[in-house]
């Protein structure tokens, strides 16, 4: 007899327990209705309606393999798409949140759409869902640099594209514009838009970068005495013994201090996740901090730092204050792995060559002079 005819004359009890013989699991919120010989999952009160067609259609597709692992298949966007799990309701919940994530891309440009058009619907549908806000709006930012890129996506050579990248010269934008398009025509190549990736060979050419300074020691000074017992001195404090990124600071609890080490769980690279040594005293001030340790918006704190700055006549920004970290940890005696890791640079290169201005004058004791212990010994 079929599974489903042996279902449809049994209680919901009955069939609950025979699904549970068959290897299906059972969750309180949850009913098992039968549909064309397949076991739909359905939260509890839902009817089989236009809205959960879709949903049956997904269960139909999911079957149990030979290594007792259950596949899903579905196709979205002319791509097909396999999730496992170890039930078919696991499976079931995958393709759903795939589902979720594929739900706002739009309909597919016709082929001979242009450059221009091509990488915002790129952006729109592809990398709005993986990155950040901040990130996107750099990239709709860089894209909106791209509008006189009109002609057929299919149609550019190579020669057209690096023509157009040197016309930026020898800026962050150049370099920002050479990866995004390399990104924009790998994708294209990927959805069958193009033949040939001619992206990949550009070449970004020599880029100058614009060397941030370090506040001077006359600064810190300056800065170290108008702290206050206010939070706006909680993240300038943070920043100079710490050098942590925003996203980070967010991240720092109590529970993060554990015998003068502090563990920040960043997430710009794997570097990012680091414990960090930290002296006696500033344990004790961070300890005696309310929680949420940090916990003000970007646009907060820029604002406050820029009207602190203003008030001391001093020229400065937030991420300056990384900077002297940075310089700070070199006059103190830190070798470059540590400063590497107090950073969370994956390559010292990076940490000397950016956030490294040394000043030649500049001594151990003058550092020590303004901070005291709240720098630990290196």
């Amino acid at each position: 007899m079929e599974l489903a005819s042996a279902l449809s004359e049994k209680t919901v009890e009955q069939k609950q327990m025979l699904l549970v013989l068959l290897g299906y699991s059972i969750a309180e919120d949850e009913i098992y209705k039968i549909r064309r010989d397949n076991i739909v999952v359905l939260p509890v009160g839902q009817n089989l309606d236009n809205s959960t067609k879709g949903d049956v259609e997904i269960m139909k597709n999911i079957r149990k393999r030979k290594d007792g692992r259950w596949e899903a298949r579905l196709k979205l966007n002319n791509k097909r798409i396999s999730v496992y799990g170890k039930t078919q309701k696991e499976c079931y919940n995958k393709l759903q949140k795939v589902k979720k994530a594929n739900k706002n891309v739009s309909n597919s440009p016709q082929k001979n759409v242009t450059l221009f058009n091509f990488a915002k619907f790129w952006l729109n549908n592809f990398k709005k869902i993986e990155v950040k806000s901040s990130t996107f709006n750099l990239y709709e930012n860089l894209i909106n640099h791209m509008e006189e890129l009109n002609n057929p996506l299919n149609s550019y050579k190579t020669s057209d594209l690096q023509l157009f990248l040197n016309t930026f010269g020898q800026t962050r934008i150049k370099e920002l514009i050479y990866q995004l398009l390399k990104q924009i025509f790998k994708k294209a190549l990927e959805l069958d838009y193009i033949k040939k990736d001619v992206a990949s060979f550009l070449t970004k050419g020599k880029i100058e970068r614009i060397k941030k300074r370090s506040f001077t020691i006359d600064e810190q000074k300056k800065i170290m005495t108008n702290l206050k017992n206010n939070k706006l001195s909680r993240y300038i404090l943070a920043y100079l013994l710490l050098g942590a990124r925003l996203s980070e600071l967010s991240s720092i609890k109590k529970a993060n201090i554990k015998d003068e080490y502090l563990y920040i769980e960043g997430t710009k690279t794997k570097s990012a996740q680091r414990w960090v040594k930290i002296s006696k005293r500033y344990q004790n001030i961070l300890l005696s901090y309310d929680e949420p340790l940090f916990n003000w918006s970007s646009n907060t704190l820029k604002a406050k730092m820029r009207a602190f700055f203003q008030k001391l006549k001093i020229p400065g920004t937030t991420h300056m204050l990384r900077h002297t970290f940075s310089t700070n940890l070199y006059y103190l005696g830190a070798d470059d792995n540590t400063r590497k890791q107090y950073l969370g640079h994956s390559s010292i290169v990076v940490t000397n060559d950016i956030y490294t201005h040394l000043d030649p004058t500049i001594k151990k004791e003058d550092i020590r002079e303004i901070y005291g212990d709240l720098y630990p010994e290196f």
